[in-house]
């Protein structure tokens, strides 16, 4: 059989074990259209991550049920932090929602307070590298990247003066 000239656009289970179970992680520019894409399911409560942060690109955080009978089947607490230091706010929320982080905007921690049942945690960033830089400056990536070793990129602006 001849190989598809399209095989090249399908990603086969784009898995990988990043917190307590496994997830979709496409942070690597996989999908090659200048979107990435995290999928995270949340079982218990933890703290993602401690550090407040931002992208040169927006981001969509999702948080949706997993009951495929009842989509609006939601039983968990969470509470994001946008805005930097002096201005932030700790948004909380108790329903499936979607929020958009625009480009330059500060954000995190991220605190899974409280976990009924199971939900989806789904990231989607509008970009083909993902990049993350820290409110002291420091560069950053994917949590997933950090497992496996992947360093930041060297900052656009290093070596200016």
């Amino acid at each position: 059989m001849a190989e598809s000239k399209y095989e090249k656009l399908v990603v086969r289970n784009p898995y990988r074990k990043v917190f307590d179970t496994e997830s979709v992680s496409l942070h690597d520019n996989e999908l090659n259209c200048g979107v990435l894409v995290a999928f995270q399911p949340v079982v218990k409560p933890f703290l993602m991550p401690p550090k407040s942060h931002n992208h040169e690109y927006p981001q969509v955080l999702l948080f949706l049920g997993t009951n495929p009978q009842n989509v609006r089947e939601f039983d968990a607490e969470i509470e994001l932090t946008v805005g930097k230091e002096e201005e932030a706010e700790i948004m909380t929320f108790n329903c499936p929602s979607a929020i958009t982080i625009p480009a330059g905007v500060y954000h995190c921690p991220l605190n899974f307070k409280r976990v009924g049942k199971p939900f989806i945690f789904m990231e989607i960033d509008v970009t083909g590298e993902y990049t993350r830089t820290y409110v002291d400056g420091t560069p950053g990536v994917a949590y997933d990247q950090e497992l496996r070793g992947i360093k930041p990129p060297p900052r656009r602006d290093a070596g200016k003066k």
